[in-house]
């Protein structure tokens, strides 16, 4: 056992032969309202356990904990990074009356999360989920635990997150049950809404690439369709929906559609700005980025299989990819502007800035260069609870970006119609130039052959009197 272990056991200890539970840095929470997010109010303590695999601790340990052990966790969300540490978290509930509660995490990508209630010094109850386990039994996508309170008294809730593969960043939100159960059908709302407009959209767009035969289009097409089936995947609906029972897919899912749709969206700016011929140098550039996303999907067909360390060496080159794309487009439309590009580069920034925006912030976050920004928490904050794990702001982007790549395309069409119109009239003007001489000449022409044709008859006429007088 390391030191650092029998230090602790020791504090236990001690702290046995005073107090069970004690905690004098975390407050007890008492849910007033509806729905809290947790974070900022430093309600929730933190204990990273650096031990290694095979000798971290357990819940009968943690239970016993002394309060300095958890530092309260005071940001805007629950950011871990691409760490191999074990973290544990402690909440302490109270209420006046019976009450049942919720308490969930909106990442259902982590690969296991522990639940445990703690009352009286027995655990009462354990639940664990993950995306390394089916979803069988599981009534959300998200990561949750059903806590019932009795009134006065206290109930201690651990979070243990043993390993994770991928980013460990989620927010945490603590809610009434029958609360919850309201706002899970707006949310199923938004969500129905939001997936019938990408549905109508690319029915739309495919009718109008049809018509208007800008075939290249297709690439659009395939990046809104990616995009979305990473959003359905990021959320938790298709490990909900699509594979419950085979927790590899839902592993290998995100990795998989990111890598895709970046590739299909790449493949649309080249085609739309004819960057072969225009734009040469941002065509390579281009071209790189897209070879190397679709080197990266086999890779991610492993991703389930590779220790800790080398997933998470693959998401951070993975996230760095997100950020060199983002910046290759816009310095791509960028330049199109400034030569004045009839392609229409300016709403075309404009319309990706959102998306793209979200994604650079995103992966900075990753890094953990800018400070964490949740849309969600602002709402919850106003009494409107979303917990997608999924940025609203990424959503919403997509949509703004849908609608004006649309209407690039039918100004297009619209302009492509005009031209040939007026190519048409200008055709149509010169014929008529052209065929008003050629009516004179006719006419001349033919005044001259009746000339002509009198004059030989005159002659022959002549001719003949000549012969019969002689």
């Amino acid at each position: 056992m390391s030191i650092l272990k029998t230090a602790i056991s020791i504090a236990m200890t001690v702290l046995l032969a005073q107090t069970v539970l004690a905690n004098d840095s975390l407050r007890t929470v008492q849910l007033s309202g509806n729905a809290l997010v947790l974070g900022k109010g430093g309600e929730v303590g933190i204990f990273k356990d650096d031990l290694s695999d095979h000798d971290t601790f357990d819940i009968g340990e943690m239970m016993f904990a002394p309060a300095n052990l958890f530092q309260p966790w005071q940001k805007e969300r629950f950011r871990f990074g691409f760490s191999q540490l074990s973290y544990w978290l402690r909440l302490d509930l109270t209420d006046t009356t019976d009450r049942k509660l919720i308490l969930e995490i909106a990442n259902p990508y982590l690969s296991e999360v522990r639940f445990y209630q703690v009352h009286d010094g027995e655990v009462l109850d354990t639940v664990t989920v993950g995306s390394d386990h089916p979803f069988d039994g599981r009534k959300h996508w998200n990561l949750r635990d059903t806590i019932r309170i009795g009134a006065g008294d206290t109930v201690h809730c651990f979070i243990n997150i043993p390993y994770n593969r991928s980013l460990t960043d989620f927010n945490l939100f603590l809610s009434d049950a029958q609360a919850r159960i309201k706002t899970d059908r707006t949310e199923r709302l938004i969500l129905i809404v939001f997936f019938c407009l990408i549905i109508v959209y690319l029915l739309m767009l495919g009718l109008a690439i049809n018509l208007t035969r800008f075939r290249y289009y297709w690439f659009y097409f395939g990046y809104v369709l990616l995009v979305s089936g990473y959003i359905f995947a990021d959320i938790g609906l298709g490990y909900q929906t699509l594979w419950p029972n085979w927790p590899y897919v839902q592993q290998i899912s995100l990795p998989i559609f990111a890598n895709a749709y970046l590739i299909a969206g790449a493949m649309f700016v080249m085609a739309h700005f004819h960057t072969r011929r225009t734009y040469p140098i941002h065509h390579v550039a281009l071209r790189v980025a897209a070879f190397v996303a679709g080197a990266m999907i086999p890779v991610a067909l492993f991703l389930p299989l590779l220790p800790p360390f080398a997933a998470h060496l693959f998401s951070y080159f993975h996230s760095v990819m997100y950020i060199v794309t983002v910046l290759l487009f816009f310095w791509l439309a960028g330049t199109a502007f400034f030569r004045n590009d009839r392609m229409f580069p300016g709403w075309l920034m404009v319309g990706f800035l959102i998306h793209g925006f979200n994604v650079i912030y995103a992966s900075l976050e990753n890094f953990k260069l800018v400070p964490p920004l949740s849309l969600q928490t602002a709402l919850a904050e106003n009494d409107l609870l979303i917990t997608f794990h999924t940025p609203l702001v990424l959503m919403a982007g997509l949509l703004v970006e849908m609608a004006i790549v649309l209407a690039i395309g039918m100004k297009r069409f619209k302009n492509m119609l005009a031209e040939r119109q007026r190519m048409s009239r200008e055709l149509v003007e010169q014929r008529k130039k052209t065929s008003t001489p050629s009516a004179s000449a006719w006419r001349r022409s033919s005044a001259a052959s009746h000339r002509n044709c009198t004059t030989g008859w005159a002659a022959a006429l002549r001719q003949q009197n000549s012969s019969w007088k002689e």
